[in-house]
């Protein structure tokens, strides 16, 4: 029976950390059925399981899709009947069960996330009181539930945990609009130091409090209790050497600018109109409409707005001399000596000091804003959304000693797309605004503008079919090796259990073409219902900088999330080792095990060991390029996670190179008889690549298009183009370099690639060659060369570029590493 699942309506919330969007309901269309069923937040609902007559039971969470829109995921609060109950955990209930009744589940450890495509419909559940009995007469399509199951016990069910939870909101209307704010009640100790006039300097120890503090912390008390906090701050900052702002802008001996007067006059007129407006104000709560307009002036338009002659204005009265003057005596008294104050900071404290002061002509303005809020003096400021929400974020800055830390972290937290938030006083010319970055910017491969170009000619359309990168129409020559793939993994997918197999052959023999050919099968079946669903994810260790790496990589393709590697090996251990209903199983396929190798081995031990856990359901396929590798490089609890089922695939023969390429080309006569059987020949005798052999018979094609009998590009590729193709492919510059090198030489890279693959690796000490060289000169009948002899040897190689040294030591640790590839160095050697 086919179900077609879709969402209702648009979406009611979303996460963009984890890139998930959430729904309230979903709609289920089952084939054959007229009506839709429909399921909600809170509802019951039945969910798919192993058994037809007895679907999951559970409680519909949550409802959300990944970005992609595809993969619908729910969050459920599951059910269990009787039948889920372990057998001897049963006698527990102490009496027989009813029917129709079922459990609510408790237990952490259980996986509460099902694809939502598995949701078969609504059910209604009754909850019945634990005194009371079960109803009678009832359909037998409604469940009763009156008992919990905690995996130990039954208890008493509370019916509270039966309530619908609430569905996940957009955030409120409130936050994005005007809204109205009640201010807390005014404290008065702190209104009666407000309103005396007396300028005193203050000091921690005996709590005197300076004019500074008296302005800030009227503000808390009418604003928050958190900006008390930083207004304490602030005061003890001043009375510090490094902050004295306010102080040096009225010292004589400094030059001020119109600027720097007009800031000190609003810090002055601020102060007398908060002392005239608390007295008159009532110490009730007091409720105002705040309502922000985008403003958005250039820096002249701000200047000229401050320097306009308004009735508004505020001006300097006889009491604001008296204030500036007893502030200067202050300050001349002070036994630190005024230094020059660096601009960076003086407009930062200005920027503080001016939100505070806007703030407070709130209180007085209340009327004037909530029309819109059109008042001459905020035409140069408007205070931003962050500035009168909650006190959190002044909170957390309560932690911060200095006054210039707290305008920079407010600064890096309020910068938007708009200009407007960046006030300043001063009329500079703003610099040279430069294209800003998209937030969620994000590298995309930019699409064609035309189709891509078809194949004119015979030899283009064989170039293309001879690509390494081309995927064929079938896979000949590894029929065998194909079926057994299939049903290794065909067998652990049905049954639902896990398992490992080692994967081994040269470079080049169809490893890694199989097991994709395989699981293309497999996902064919799948998709026709025959095999239950499996997810596949591939690693390769030659694309990962350090092995711990393919942690993160799993976990990524697995759930979409970013870790670090000992975070992702703690999840990826929890998800294998926790049971869950309706999961699916994992086949990992990981190419490049040996570069998977550490010293304490503990990647590879965990890649095997996961797939023997009970409830893991993962497949791991390795494929490397050495047979024996198991026993060379791998301990022994390693090796015995990895099992005996191995697979080798053997290097082709020149009859499969020929029906390899034969069956690419798919009846495009483009090639004679003779050239496909040299190339085959010729390959088959070096390594039996068969990606060689297809780079050969590309160059073919190549040198047949360009070549001058050939112009039309309408002939065959002959003899001559496969030999001009090889010599161009054996015959380089370094094919050259070993030809003419002498018979020690010779022997010293023979013995490399011996070595090489003795160990498996592309790497070895100069110790470990060197005994290969002295076996190879006793089987050629040579003197065998000193340690001295061979390490100049070694480094003459090195100095032509044929080897790979170590350049930190020369001794019988030395690393050494082919520069070159073996077929190479083979084919050189053989030729002589």
């Amino acid at each position: 029976m086919r179900r077609t699942y879709k969402w209702n309506g648009r979406p009611v919330g979303e996460d963009r950390k984890l890139k998930r969007q959430y729904y309230e309901s979903m709609s289920i269309s089952v084939e054959g059925k007229t009506e839709d069923a429909t399921v909600s937040l809170g509802q019951y609902i039945l969910i798919e399981g192993d058994d037809d007559d007895n679907p999951f039971v559970a409680q519909l969470l949550k409802l959300y899709t990944d970005d992609s829109g595809k993969k619908k995921t729910a969050v459920v609060q599951w059910f269990v009947r009787m039948c889920e109950v372990p057998q001897n955990k049963r006698k527990l209930l102490g009496r027989e069960a009813h029917p129709q009744e079922i459990f609510f589940y408790q237990d952490r450890s259980c996986d509460n996330e099902v694809d939502g495509e598995t949701i078969l419909g609504a059910v209604q559940i009754e909850y019945v009181p634990t005194e009371d009995p079960f109803p009678e007469g009832k359909s037998k399509d409604i469940l009763f539930a009156k008992l919990l199951w905690d995996t130990k016990s039954f208890r008493a069910l509370d019916p509270e945990l039966m309530q619908p939870p609430q569905s996940p909101k957009s955030p409120p209307a409130s936050s994005r609009g005007p809204q109205t704010r009640a201010l807390p009640t005014p404290d008065l100790a702190v209104m009666k130091r407000a309103m005396s006039g007396t300028l005193t300097r203050g000091s921690m120890s005996t709590g005197k409090m300076s004019s500074s503090e008296a302005e800030s912390l009227h503000s808390a008390s009418k604003l928050s209790a958190a900006k008390a906090l930083s207004a304490k701050r602030r005061s003890r900052a001043a009375s510090g050497p490094h902050v004295r702002k306010k102080l040096d802008l009225c010292s004589p001996s400094k030059n001020m600018s119109r600027d720097d007067v007009l800031g000190e006059i609003l810090d002055d007129h601020t102060e007398k109109t908060l002392t005239s407006k608390l007295n008159t104000s009532p110490t009730g709560r007091i409720s105002i409409s705040i309502r922000l307009t985008p403003l958005n002036l250039t820096e002249e338009e701000r200047v000229s707005s401050l320097s306009s002659h308004s009735p508004d204005k505020p001006r300097l009265t006889s009491h604001d001399k008296d204030d500036s003057t007893r502030a200067e005596e202050e300050h001349e008294d002070s036994p630190i000596q005024t230094a020059a104050t660096p601009r960076s900071k003086r407009k930062s404290a200005q920027l503080v000091s001016s939100r505070i002061r806007k703030q407070l002509n709130l209180l007085g303005n209340k009327a004037d804003l909530q029309s819109d809020g059109e008042d001459g003096d905020d035409d140069c400021f408007v205070p931003a959304k962050m500035d009168l929400q909650s006190s959190s974020d002044e909170e957390e800055d309560a932690k911060i000693d200095s006054e210039d830390e707290l305008v920079v972290k407010k600064r890096r937290g309020s910068r938007t797309s708009r200009s407007t938030e960046k006030t300043s006083v001063s009329a500079r010319t703003p610099p040279p605004s430069t294209p800003r970055t998209p937030r969620h910017a994000t590298p995309s491969i930019p699409s064609r503008s035309a189709p891509a170009r078809k194949p004119g000619n015979v030899l283009e359309e064989a170039r293309a079919r001879l690509h390494v990168s081309s995927v064929p129409e079938s896979l000949p020559c590894r029929e065998q090796e194909f079926q057994d793939i299939y049903n290794f993994v065909e067998s652990k997918v049905i049954d639902g259990t896990g398992g490992c197999m080692y994967i081994s052959g040269v470079p080049g023999t169809g490893k890694t073409a199989t097991v994709h050919e395989v699981i293309r099968s497999l996902q064919q079946s799948a998709e026709q219902d025959e095999i239950p669903h499996f997810h596949f994810i591939e690693i390769n260790g030659m694309k990962m900088t350090d092995p711990h790496q393919a942690y993160v990589q799993i976990l990524q393709k697995l759930t979409d999330q970013k870790a670090t590697p000992d975070h992702a090996a703690a999840l990826l251990e929890k998800r294998f080792s926790t049971p869950a209903p309706k999961k699916e199983t994992t086949v990992l396929l990981v190419d490049e095990l040996d570069l998977l190798w550490t010293r304490k081995q503990n990647v590879m031990y965990n890649l095997f060991d996961w797939p023997t856990r009970r409830n893991a359901r993962l497949v791991v396929l390795t494929i490397a390029n050495t047979m024996d590798l198991p026993e060379r490089i791998m301990i022994n609890r390693v090796a015995s996670r990895l099992g005996l089922t191995r697979m080798s695939f053997q290097p082709y023969t020149f009859k499969q190179l020929q029906q390899i390429i034969t069956s690419r080309l798919n009846r495009v006569k483009a090639f004679e008889e003779d050239a496909l059987q040299l190339v085959s020949r010729k390959v088959a005798a070096l390594s039996g690549d068969a990606r060689r052999c297809l780079d050969i018979c590309r160059r073919s094609t190549e040198i047949c298009e360009h070549s001058g009998g050939q112009k039309n590009g309408s002939g065959l590729v002959g003899m001559s183009h496969v030999m001009e193709a090889l010599d161009e492919m054996f015959s380089s510059s370094y094919i050259a370099a070993i030809r003419c090198a002498s018979v020690q030489e010779q022997l010293f890279l023979r013995a490399v690639i011996a070595e090489f693959r003795r160990l498996g690796l592309e790497e070895a000490t100069f110790q470990q060659v060197f005994v290969q060289h002295q076996a190879l000169c006793r089987v050629e009948g040579l003197q065998p060369v000193s340690v001295s002899e061979g390490l100049a040897v070694c480094q003459r190689l090195g100095s032509c570029r044929l080897l790979l040294l170590e350049g930190s030591r020369l001794d019988l640790f030395l690393r050494i590493r082919l520069n070159v590839s073996q077929d190479d160095v083979l084919y050189a050697l053989k030729a002589d």
